[in-house]
């Protein structure tokens, strides 16, 4: 599993949405039994946004990926939380999270895979400039001789 998609899609993904709800629970008067669920939305999506990202990525064991995406985000989230308010219970969302992992890891392997960015050494392309500016010079100095008309 690649920790690349949790990090880079999963977390934002996840801190987007906390920040959308805050902003709807500030703004917006809503009755309390939705607060658990409103409150779960972001950890959910971004589960599903890690477990998709991770399964694109690796291109097999959409399930797996997903499943331990999810796993890893919810954790990290559960820690945070443990670590914010010092005493957290048991993570009940954390089936749920491992769910939506394993879903988006099941989309992410179905999507078309990211492009491959090959990693050139900085300077290379001046190497091959100069390579190929040399052998356009000679091409055209080293032409063969036309044997003269008798």
């Amino acid at each position: 599993m690649r920790r690349r998609g949790i990090l880079l899609v999963g977390l934002p993904v996840s801190s987007t949405g906390f920040l959308v709800s805050a902003l709807i629970f500030t703004y917006v008067d809503l009755p309390l039994r939705l607060l658990p669920w409103i409150a779960a939305l972001p950890v959910l999506l971004g589960c599903y946004a890690a477990g998709r990202s991770t399964a694109r990525r690796m291109r097999s064991h959409g399930w797996q990926n997903g499943a331990a995406a999810g796993l890893c985000l919810s954790a990290l989230w559960y820690l945070a939380g443990w670590f914010a308010v010092g005493r957290v219970g048991f993570p009940t969302l954390l089936p749920a999270a491992v769910l939506c992992g394993m879903l988006g890891g099941v989309r992410g392997v179905s999507m078309e895979a990211p492009a491959i960015r090959r990693r050139a050494h900085g300077l290379m392309h001046l190497r091959e400039r100069a390579k190929l500016r040399f052998a356009c010079r000679h091409a055209v100095f080293m032409r063969p001789k036309r044997p003269k008309a008798r």
